[in-house]
This record gives C-alpha cells, structure tokens and sequence, in this order.
C-alpha cells in the first residue's frame, strides 16, 4: 500500500505547473510583447510627416496655379521687382480660391530674373509655403514673354 500511495503523491506533484513556471512564462510573455509593439510602432512614427509634406506640396501647388493663371489674365509683369504684386491674386482679395488648410501660413511668392539679368523676357517664380509645425515646400517656375505681350 506505500507503494501505491507514493505513486499516486508523485503523479499529482507533476500535473500542474509551480507558481515559478508560471511567473517565468509571464515574464518572457511580457518581453515578447513589448519587443513585438517596438518594432510594430517604429513605422507608424514617420506616417504624420508623409500627409504634411503632401499637404505642402498641394499648398504651394495650388498658390502656384492662381499666380500662373493670374499671369495669363494680366499678362506679363512690367518689371521684375513688381512681379508679386501683378501676379498674386491673393493678397487681400478674401477668394475662396486662397483659403488654406488650418494651420497654414500665407504662402510667400517671390520672382528672380532668369540667369540674374533683370531685363531679360523671362522671369523665374517662387512659391513658398510653411505650415505651423515647420513643415515647408516651395515650388519655381519659369515664365516668358516670348510672344511680346
């Protein structure tokens, strides 16, 4: 009868796992998780920066087409120093055209003389655009006066 009750105690001392198992499990368990969310999460962190540098570009994309229309409507600037003022639309005029996203500064439109000669027939502008977290784009296009106009 010793026999069969030492057998029966030693099966029963194997058949669940000790309270050391279990935290040694749950540990390794935690240290898995957390390694799994770091490497997981490490992409997510760049995602916000793609959507404003898209945003820019539409920003200044689309300053860039009201002056580019503007240039057709009113033709080609006089002078080069007076180019913004002729060929931005924008300034003061309250179009909806103009309104930009929340959190967007006024976006900036310079010109330069092509190749630095301001009496050339070609003038170079420039569209910049900053947003309030510092995210910024610009865009240059070079217009012509080759018809005369």
């Amino acid at each position: 009868m010793s026999t069969l009750w030492s057998r029966r105690s030693h099966i029963q001392a194997q058949a669940g796992l000790t309270l050391l198992e279990m935290i040694l499990f749950i540990v390794v368990l935690g240290v898995a998780g957390v390694a799994l969310l770091a490497t997981l999460s490490a992409p997510l962190t760049g995602a916000g920066e793609q959507t404003r540098a898209l945003t820019a570009a539409q920003v200044v994309q689309a300053r860039m087409e009201l002056v580019l229309g503007q240039k057709r409507k009113a033709g080609y600037p006089e002078d080069v120093s007076d180019c913004k003022a002729e060929l931005d639309p924008c300034p003061g005029a309250g179009l909806s055209a103009c309104a930009l996203p929340a959190g967007w500064n006024e976006p900036t439109v310079s010109c330069e003389a092509w190749n630095g000669n301001p009496t050339d027939e070609h003038v170079v502008v420039v569209v910049s655009a900053t947003s309030a977290e510092g995210t910024s784009s610009s865009a240059r296009t070079l217009i012509t006066n080759l018809g005369g106009s």
